[in-house]
């Protein structure tokens, strides 16, 4: 185990250690910073090691997939459980829905389909672009789909009052709704090995960080909490990743 993490370690390039380093560093002090405020007994919550586990799965997804290794679903399995539970606890049924019913399953057959197209080497994926003749297909599908999903938020309320479960209206559906599509259509195109799955990811995280800024400016008033940079750090890193793992796809793609 430790051979494996010494090599992997060597093979990642500078920009992938200082990435690593600067963002495990910034979950690891956001971890142990309730001790710092004397509420050392919040780290050892099962939310905030289950939010570890997550943040540290996260990272390893980001530079699994840019560098085109299967072990990115291992990872992003990981991730989605942990941010399942985590919305179980916080009561959070819209992001239970997308990671559990929507993004699970396409990561089981994405973790297929990586697998049947490996390379000679048999440790990296080889990657293509949407054909032509698919795109209208796929632009349909995501239209459809945000509309399903936009009246799927609005009617969230009502369903769970049905099995006698209070919660309350999503403030901003359609922009929700537009990040959920970004993302679901991002890891599906991800498990088709397609090189457009980064625009999709790409845009989620910069409409994410946009909702975060209005959420920042119109509800907490500039008011920086722990969370709140701890959501920061997320999008950060998401974009950072989600940035230069299009430009190593981009290279890979035009050499092949």
């Amino acid at each position: 185990m430790i051979k494996y993490c010494s090599n992997l370690w060597q093979d990642l390039s500078k920009f992938h250690k200082f990435f690593f380093v600067i963002f495990a560093g910034l979950e690891l002090l956001l971890f142990i910073s309730p001790i710092f405020l004397g509420k050392a007994v919040i780290i050892l919550s099962v939310a905030s090691i289950v939010g570890l586990i997550a943040s540290f799965a996260a990272i390893l997804a980001s530079i699994y997939q840019a560098r085109r290794e299967i072990y990115f679903y291992i990872c992003f399995m990981v991730l989605t459980l942990a941010f399942a539970y985590l919305a179980y606890l916080n009561k959070y049924y819209g992001q239970i829905i997308l990671n559990l019913a929507f993004l699970f399953p396409f990561q089981i057959y994405g973790i297929i389909n990586w697998h049947k197209h490996q390379d000679v080497t048999g440790r990296f994926v080889k990657i293509t672009k949407i054909p032509t003749n698919k795109i209208f297909q796929y632009s349909s599908i995501f239209l459809l789909g945000l509309v399903l999903y936009y009246i799927l938020i609005l009617e969230t309320p009502f369903l769970l009052g049905l099995i006698q479960v209070s919660a309350p209206q999503d403030p901003r559906p359609f922009f929700d709704a537009l990040v959920a599509m970004c993302y679901i259509t991002a890891i599906y195109l991800t498990s088709k090995r397609y090189i457009e799955q980064w625009y999709f990811w790409i845009l989620g995280d910069f409409l994410g960080i946009l909702i975060f800024l209005y959420s920042l400016i119109f509800y907490l008033g500039f008011k920086f909490y722990i969370a709140s940079i701890s959501i920061l750090i997320i999008y950060l890193r998401a974009i950072i990743g989600s940035a230069y793992g299009f430009y190593l796809w981009k290279k890979n793609l035009q050499h092949s």
